[in-house]
């Protein structure tokens, strides 16, 4: 079956990697989602086996690959000097499902350009594409950041720096706020929840918390409404017109609906 998709790229991405139980080929130029890179740290705890190859422009400095490689995982970067610039934007799982398109793994893909990708089960196009992936590693070296050298326009279609600064923003406002909360009484796990924000960056734990729906995260709600702080939650914080950019309408709602139940 082959399919394509235009919307909600990132979850359709997130489905195939929690569903992969073998293997996880992804080659893209430009990855800078903390979410991803995390559900991929996540899948290599599994026993899953994952190779990414990515470009050497200097974008790719955005992400630190520390724990996925000291998990087991793989991170290559096609030099520009084997002759050509690394522009893919591919994954295989388990070479059964081929995912390809315009989408990098970006949150510039994700909340400011207009995208699409073509999901596809046919093994000829698989093969295809594995095939790809074995010819673009004959040219890899080994990932290292300061071998990521190119710095030109190639990157004049994202705004990953304001994207950046936001989610920093966003992880310093939600790091206080269980602080706050804690000094007030709240009693909150912040072990718990402050892990989720460094494994998954600000917007992917956020957007997992609430989806997931944890008994911490909705005890943790609890004891900001009973201290009268829901001011406080990632649910206010989230739901603020400065971050609405960075989170799905099923996520706003979802915080919307918890905020109206406690009132």
């Amino acid at each position: 079956m082959t399919n394509a998709s235009f919307i909600e790229i990132r979850k359709k991405i997130q489905k195939n990697i929690d569903q992969a139980k073998e293997s996880i080929l992804v080659s893209v130029a430009w990855f800078t989602s903390k979410e991803l890179l995390g559900n991929l740290v996540d899948k290599l705890d599994t026993g899953c086996k994952v190779e990414i190859l990515i470009s050497d422009h200097s974008e790719n400095k955005r992400l630190s690959y520390d724990k996925f490689i000291e998990k087991g995982g793989q991170v290559f970067i096609v030099p520009t000097r084997s002759g050509k610039f690394l522009h893919d934007k591919f994954a295989i799982f388990d070479h059964k499902k081929v995912i390809a398109g315009s989408y990098n793994w970006t949150n510039s893909a994700e909340f400011y350009n207009h995208e699409f990708i073509i999901q596809s089960e046919e093994s000829l196009l698989i093969k295809q594409f594995t095939i790809c992936f074995e010819n673009l590693k004959k040219s890899i070296i080994k990932f290292e950041k300061q071998k990521l050298l190119i710095e030109d326009n190639l990157n004049a279609e994202t705004k990953e720096d304001e994207y950046a600064i936001l989610e920093e923003e966003l992880e310093v406002e939600f790091i206080s706020s269980v602080k706050k909360a804690n000094d007030l009484g709240a009693k909150i796990n912040s072990t718990n929840v402050i892990s989720y924000i460094h494994n998954y960056g600000a917007i992917g734990g956020a957007s997992r918390l609430i989806r997931v729906g944890t008994d911490k995260l909705q005890s943790g709600l609890l004891k900001l409404w009973e201290i009268k702080k829901l001011d406080l939650s990632f649910e206010s914080i989230i739901l603020k017109a400065k971050y609405n950019i960075l989170f799905d309408k099923e996520i706003l709602e979802m915080a919307k609906k918890r905020l109206d139940e406690l009132k």
